[in-house]
């Protein structure tokens, strides 16, 4: 008979970050991230999604210290050309800058832009040609990462390029996390289900609380990989939690969609709204078709039948640009590390207890009440 897991998943909703002495300011905690080599100044992924990121939203977030993933809705020569254009207007730039600027970017070995590729069959070309082009690091894009294709893509991936980095299908447990890291996954994906788009548990029934998954990945891992949480951040406390739970990086799909420079389409009813989907979406399946960018990203075959979405397409208000949502992450993230006496995210990750659970009424007492808000 099936059982049923005696823990309760839980998400940001259900936790606050505790207090801790700081024996330093605030302005001096460290949001820094190093994999390997490689300095990230600081924890913001784009995701790889075709109403987020293209050139013009991955030139300032890598010139504002983030990694942004190209989408793999276009054709495999569009894609490796759009990095190879990136690169270029990056490395523009910075001839233009202090020697400070061009320092820091000396400390990340580089210009780093990551791009996205289906790990179906076929993928080797598409992999071999972003290599070619600067890409790195790599993402097998699929909901399902601990499953045979991606788990063999990252094996091809790994052992002819290994020097660049490739990160995992979607995960949410131990096991899935563990078989993508023996795969070669230097980065964990972690999430499913809890993105604003995704209809995914209610179609399929499966998922996890974005918080436990997070939790329960970035111990099986235990700092050997990077974990990513992707989904379920609505604002500056949910990315706090999911890093104080674990996250090295956070992957925005939409909160970066709100960018001005993000390439979702207008509303056409209101230009200061403009339209957001996911890669599980009818418009981005319908767009994945036209190009032929392999399977879809649930691993079903498109052939000549319908499309069943597992996201729904919606609206998101413009608000602000990368440079000025960046500055907001990156106060809030300071300002949670000051209050949890943890000078960098390494030290929070060690902290033991470092979230607690709390009843619903919590929550209600931490909102603003009892005032009329003007």
């Amino acid at each position: 008979m099936p059982t049923l897991r005696s823990t309760f998943g839980l998400t940001t909703d259900d936790v606050l970050i505790m207090q801790g002495h700081a024996d330093f300011r605030r302005g001096e905690a460290d949001i820094s991230r190093r994999l390997g080599d490689h300095f990230i100044p600081t924890p913001w992924m784009s995701s790889p999604m075709d109403t987020v990121t293209e050139l013009e939203l991955a030139v300032p977030w890598i010139i504002h210290g983030g990694i942004p993933f190209i989408h793999r809705n276009l054709t495999t020569k569009d894609q490796a050309a759009m990095i190879r254009r990136i690169i270029k207007l990056v490395k523009d730039y910075l001839k233009g800058q202090p020697k400070a600027v061009r320092d820091v970017f000396g400390l990340r070995k580089g210009v780093i832009v990551g791009a996205a590729f289906d790990p179906s069959a076929g993928f080797e070309k598409r992999v071999e040609l972003l290599v070619k082009a600067g890409a790195n690091p790599l993402v097998a894009d699929t909901a399902q990462g601990d499953s045979i294709n991606p788990l063999t893509a990252l094996r091809w991936c790994s052992r002819e390029f290994p020097d660049h980095l490739f990160v995992s299908g979607n995960v949410t447990t131990r096991d899935g996390a563990l078989r993508s890291e023996g795969a070669g996954a230097k980065f964990i994906r972690t999430g499913y289900g809890s993105g604003s788009i995704c209809t995914a548990r209610l179609s399929i029934g499966g998922g996890r609380g974005q918080l436990t998954a997070i939790m329960e990945v970035a111990e099986a891992v235990g700092g050997r990989c990077a974990v990513i949480t992707d989904g379920g951040t609505r604002g500056p406390d949910d990315i706090n939690k999911l890093i104080t739970a674990g996250a090295d990086f956070v992957m925005f799909g939409n909160l970066a969609a709100r960018c001005r420079e993000a390439c979702g389409p207008l509303y056409e009813a209101d230009h200061n709204e403009r339209w957001y989907w996911g890669m599980g979406s009818e418009p981005a399946m319908e767009r994945g078709k036209s190009v032929k960018s392999e399977e879809e990203y649930h691993g079903k075959r498109y052939g000549d039948g319908p499309i069943r979405p597992e996201g729904v397409p919606g609206t998101v208000r413009i608000a602000g640009s990368v440079a000025e949502h960046f500055d907001d992450w990156n106060y809030w993230l300071q300002g949670a590390l000051y209050f949890a006496g943890a000078k960098n995210i390494d030290i929070l990750h060690s902290i033991d207890g470092r979230l607690e659970q709390h009843t619903p009424h919590v929550v209600v007492e931490g909102r603003p009440h009892d005032i009329n808000i003007r």
